[in-house]
Protein backbone atom coordinates (compact mmCIF):
# COMPACT_ATOMS: atom_id res chain seq x y z
CA UNK A 1 0.00 0.00 0.00
CA UNK A 2 1.27 3.48 -0.87
CA UNK A 3 0.67 6.34 1.13
CA UNK A 4 0.92 10.21 1.03
CA UNK A 5 1.48 11.98 4.07
CA UNK A 6 2.29 15.05 3.48
CA UNK A 7 0.57 17.17 0.53
CA UNK A 8 2.66 20.23 -0.85
CA UNK A 9 2.29 23.01 0.67
CA UNK A 10 1.31 26.57 -1.46
CA UNK A 11 4.68 27.35 -1.63
CA UNK A 12 5.92 24.54 -3.93
CA UNK A 13 2.05 23.12 -5.08
CA UNK A 14 1.95 25.19 -8.72
CA UNK A 15 5.27 23.38 -9.92
CA UNK A 16 3.93 19.99 -8.37
CA UNK A 17 0.20 20.48 -9.97
CA UNK A 18 1.84 21.08 -13.53
CA UNK A 19 3.87 18.05 -12.74
CA UNK A 20 1.28 15.91 -11.81
CA UNK A 21 -1.07 17.04 -14.62
CA UNK A 22 1.29 16.58 -17.22
CA UNK A 23 2.22 12.88 -16.08
CA UNK A 24 -1.60 12.46 -16.20
CA UNK A 25 -2.37 14.27 -19.29
CA UNK A 26 0.65 12.04 -21.15
CA UNK A 27 -1.19 8.86 -19.83
CA UNK A 28 -4.39 9.27 -19.56
CA UNK A 29 -7.31 11.32 -21.31
CA UNK A 30 -8.02 13.87 -18.63
CA UNK A 31 -12.21 15.53 -17.67
CA UNK A 32 -13.16 17.82 -14.79
CA UNK A 33 -15.88 17.18 -13.07
CA UNK A 34 -17.78 19.73 -10.91
CA UNK A 35 -19.43 18.31 -7.35
CA UNK A 36 -21.23 19.86 -4.49
CA UNK A 37 -20.93 17.94 -1.32
CA UNK A 38 -23.56 19.86 1.17
CA UNK A 39 -21.74 23.32 1.06
CA UNK A 40 -18.48 22.12 0.08
CA UNK A 41 -17.81 23.11 -3.79
CA UNK A 42 -15.51 20.62 -5.58
CA UNK A 43 -13.55 20.27 -8.76
CA UNK A 44 -12.00 17.09 -10.01
CA UNK A 45 -9.83 15.28 -12.09
CA UNK A 46 -11.09 11.93 -13.30
CA UNK A 47 -10.83 9.42 -16.36
CA UNK A 48 -14.13 9.49 -18.42
CA UNK A 49 -12.97 5.75 -19.68
CA UNK A 50 -12.66 3.45 -16.83
CA UNK A 51 -12.72 0.36 -19.07
CA UNK A 52 -9.89 1.63 -20.93
CA UNK A 53 -8.02 1.09 -17.92
CA UNK A 54 -9.21 -2.50 -17.83
CA UNK A 55 -8.72 -2.94 -21.63
CA UNK A 56 -5.30 -2.18 -21.27
CA UNK A 57 -4.53 -4.19 -18.29
CA UNK A 58 -6.09 -7.35 -19.92
CA UNK A 59 -4.21 -6.99 -22.91
CA UNK A 60 -0.77 -7.57 -20.81
CA UNK A 61 -1.84 -11.57 -20.54
CA UNK A 62 -2.57 -13.74 -18.00
CA UNK A 63 1.03 -14.25 -16.69
CA UNK A 64 1.53 -10.59 -16.18
CA UNK A 65 2.35 -9.45 -12.69
CA UNK A 66 -0.42 -6.94 -12.53
CA UNK A 67 -2.97 -9.20 -14.04
CA UNK A 68 -2.05 -12.21 -11.72
CA UNK A 69 -2.27 -9.60 -8.64
CA UNK A 70 -5.89 -8.20 -9.84
CA UNK A 71 -4.63 -4.82 -10.23
CA UNK A 72 -7.57 -3.61 -11.93
CA UNK A 73 -8.29 0.22 -11.92
CA UNK A 74 -11.31 0.42 -9.24
CA UNK A 75 -9.23 3.63 -8.09
CA UNK A 76 -10.22 5.15 -11.65
CA UNK A 77 -13.76 5.07 -11.07
CA UNK A 78 -15.61 8.01 -9.36
CA UNK A 79 -18.11 5.74 -6.35
CA UNK A 80 -21.11 6.85 -5.04
CA UNK A 81 -20.06 5.40 -1.82
CA UNK A 82 -17.35 8.42 -1.46
CA UNK A 83 -19.73 10.98 -2.19
CA UNK A 84 -22.66 9.51 0.01
CA UNK A 85 -19.86 9.45 2.75
CA UNK A 86 -18.21 13.18 1.84
CA UNK A 87 -22.00 13.77 2.56
CA UNK A 88 -22.27 12.09 5.85
CA UNK A 89 -19.10 13.23 7.13
CA UNK A 90 -20.02 17.10 5.81
CA UNK A 91 -23.54 16.92 8.48
CA UNK A 92 -21.41 15.88 11.13
CA UNK A 93 -18.15 17.92 10.80
CA UNK A 94 -17.36 16.69 14.63
CA UNK A 95 -16.81 13.32 13.47
CA UNK A 96 -13.29 14.86 11.52
CA UNK A 97 -12.49 18.25 12.18
CA UNK A 98 -9.47 18.60 13.69
CA UNK A 99 -8.78 14.98 14.13
CA UNK A 100 -6.36 12.36 11.92
CA UNK A 101 -8.06 10.93 9.69
CA UNK A 102 -7.05 7.82 7.28
CA UNK A 103 -8.59 7.43 3.81
CA UNK A 104 -8.08 4.01 3.25
CA UNK A 105 -8.35 3.02 -0.81
CA UNK A 106 -8.24 7.14 -1.21
CA UNK A 107 -9.61 6.45 -5.11
CA UNK A 108 -9.40 9.93 -6.90
CA UNK A 109 -9.28 11.62 -3.55
CA UNK A 110 -12.83 12.95 -2.62
CA UNK A 111 -13.70 11.80 0.67
CA UNK A 112 -10.42 12.37 1.73
CA UNK A 113 -10.64 16.28 0.54
CA UNK A 114 -14.06 17.36 1.58
CA UNK A 115 -12.44 15.54 4.87
CA UNK A 116 -9.79 18.03 4.38
CA UNK A 117 -11.92 21.05 3.69
CA UNK A 118 -13.72 20.30 7.10
CA UNK A 119 -10.79 20.33 9.04
CA UNK A 120 -9.28 16.73 9.52
CA UNK A 121 -5.54 16.15 8.97
CA UNK A 122 -5.77 13.87 6.02
CA UNK A 123 -3.48 11.10 5.32
CA UNK A 124 -4.40 9.39 2.01
CA UNK A 125 -3.38 6.07 0.99
CA UNK A 126 -3.69 3.57 -1.95
CA UNK A 127 -2.33 0.18 -3.86
CA UNK A 128 -2.43 1.73 -6.56
CA UNK A 129 0.37 4.60 -7.47
CA UNK A 130 -1.43 6.79 -10.31
CA UNK A 131 -4.52 7.04 -7.66
CA UNK A 132 -2.65 8.71 -5.05
CA UNK A 133 -0.82 11.21 -7.43
CA UNK A 134 -4.62 11.91 -9.11
CA UNK A 135 -5.97 12.79 -5.57
CA UNK A 136 -2.86 14.69 -5.39
CA UNK A 137 -3.74 16.44 -8.38
CA UNK A 138 -7.43 16.81 -7.10
CA UNK A 139 -5.66 17.94 -3.38
CA UNK A 140 -4.17 20.76 -5.07
CA UNK A 141 -6.72 21.40 -7.62
CA UNK A 142 -9.18 22.11 -4.54
CA UNK A 143 -7.09 23.40 -1.60
CA UNK A 144 -5.48 26.91 -1.14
Amino acid sequence: MHTVNNMPDMGESAARFDSLYQLFSRKYSLETLDLTIADNQITIFHLPDTDQLLDELLALGPEHEAVKDERLPYWADIWPSSIALSQVITEMPELISQKQILDLGCGVGITGLVAKQIGGEVTITDYQEDALRLSELNWLMNTK
